[in-house]
């Protein structure tokens, strides 16, 4: 199982180019009556695509969070808990920010704020959960940065308003956009060069902890 999973990564490259350019090319010609059905289905898509991507997340951040500890060194749990930290205080700043550009003074803002209060109830509650005892490998330092990344997410969707809406602050901001971009290359990097290496990648089996563990 191991050595096939390992040829698909490594190998068919023809086939995988060829498939590749269809899907660039393909698209040009297509009827703009298409890109309704191609939006919905984005919908679907994308929101699968950020959960993995929340896995990839969860399992870097947990093999990181592992190593330091296992260091049994006092430096690097110190760094640890500074990279925590830190985390949560990029969220809090976060929400702050959002709160002042994407809820200006005399603009009908209540959805924004609906969101914004959601993902700071979420990343708290998440934050408490991972320190229960009955959740088992809970830890702070995931739990810090995927609310990092859950508050990104939110400020991306509310940066994603038209420029012109009272409700968006930030006018025609495209930096958002280029994070969000880099994420996702890294995050499908990682997750390629995961699953290409180790046969027991995001598998749930007795060898390796379940990331619904995690």
């Amino acid at each position: 199982k191991g050595e096939a999973r390992a040829k698909m990564h490594t190998g068919g490259w023809f086939l995988k180019l060829t498939t590749w350019l269809i899907f660039v090319i393909v698209p040009f010609f297509l009827p703009n009556e298409s890109m309704v059905v191609y939006s919905w289905f984005s919908r679907f898509g994308s929101s699968l695509f950020l959960i993995l991507q929340m896995m990839i997340l969860l399992d870097f951040t947990h093999a990181w969070n592992d190593s330091w500890v296992n260091k049994e060194h006092n430096g690097w749990v110190a760094a640890l808990l500074t990279l925590t930290t830190s985390s949560y205080a990029l969220c809090i700043a976060g929400v702050v920010v959002m709160y002042q550009y994407f809820n200006p003074s005399g603009a009908d803002c209540d959805r924004n704020v609906w969101f914004i209060t959601l993902t700071l109830i979420m990343f708290v509650a998440f934050s408490v959960i991972s320190l229960l005892p009955q959740v088992q490998h809970g830890s702070l330092f995931p739990s810090a940065v995927i609310a990092l990344y859950t508050v990104f997410l939110c400020f991306s969707a509310m940066d994603s308003q038209p420029a012109t809406d009272a409700c968006n602050g930030m006018g025609d901001s495209r930096v958002p956009m280029a994070w969000g971009m880099a994420f996702t290359l890294v995050s499908v990097g990682y997750s390629a060069m995961r699953a290409g290496s180790s046969s027991d990648s995001f598998t749930l089996t007795d060898e390796t902890t379940p990331l619904s563990a995690m």
